[in-house]
């Protein structure tokens, strides 16, 4: 790696990986160049990156592995390229000043707690290929006013909009089939939600201590 003030060039990597940059300097970086043959950001790789609040991924990458970014609390963009097919667990939890994300529409699954805790984000544009969302995928993103669920998710998974507190907006796909527990709990800005014909499966939990839950009959998907 080349280091100047604030910022480092990462160089003629495959993978990049927690341990290979000193702690000392993760700790002042605010900008990071990453290598054009890098392949892998892999697990843990910028935790240690408080500062970090510019990052450039280069399209060779095609993997982002669980906790990559977690705790990059000084991250407020993000562009994912289209090289990139799969992001870990847990890979922007907890970057708490996060506002925009571009997601790439390689990508098929939001992995479970993905953008948990980023309580700074407001808007993500979940691309249609997406047909899988996690559990806790968005937990906790207190900013987040709306959301649009892709045309191939079936399921909306446990507490995976928990505490969205600001969400006031969500438009769920026609062929949905569940909506599992806890999945809307203390969204506390929530007052209505059109729940498709298609949906098979709704939980006494699903919008616990959510307003849009007066909206539900209940009834109509007890076993």
């Amino acid at each position: 790696y080349q280091k100047s003030i604030g910022h480092i060039i990462i160089k003629a990597l495959n993978i990049l990986n927690n341990n290979m940059i000193p702690e000392e300097i993760c700790k002042e970086v605010h900008y990071v160049t990453l290598s054009r043959d890098l392949k892998i950001i892999g697990f843990n790789a910028f935790t240690l990156f408080k500062k970090l609040k510019k990052i450039i991924i280069p399209t060779s990458v095609t993997e982002i592995e669980d906790s990559a970014f977690n705790e990059c609390s000084s991250l407020t963009e993000i562009t994912i390229p289209s090289s990139v097919t799969k992001i870990g667990n847990k890979s922007f939890q907890n970057c708490t000043t996060l506002k925009h994300v571009t997601l790439p529409h390689s990508l098929k699954k939001i992995k479970p707690s993905m953008f948990a805790k980023c309580n700074s984000l407001e808007n993500i544009l979940i691309p249609p290929s997406v047909e899988e969302i996690g559990e806790y995928a968005f937990s906790e993103c207190s900013s987040l006013v709306e959301i649009i669920i892709p045309k191939k998710v079936r399921i909306i998974e446990m507490n995976t909009f928990e505490k969205c507190t600001s969400l006031s907006k969500v438009i769920l796909p026609d062929e949905l089939e569940e909506i599992s527990q806890e999945a809307f709990l203390n969204c506390t800005s929530l007052e209505n939600i059109s729940i498709p014909s298609s949906v098979e499966y709704i939980y006494d939990t699903s919008f616990l201590r959510c307003p849009a839950s007066k909206c539900i009959d209940y009834s109509l998907y007890e076993d």
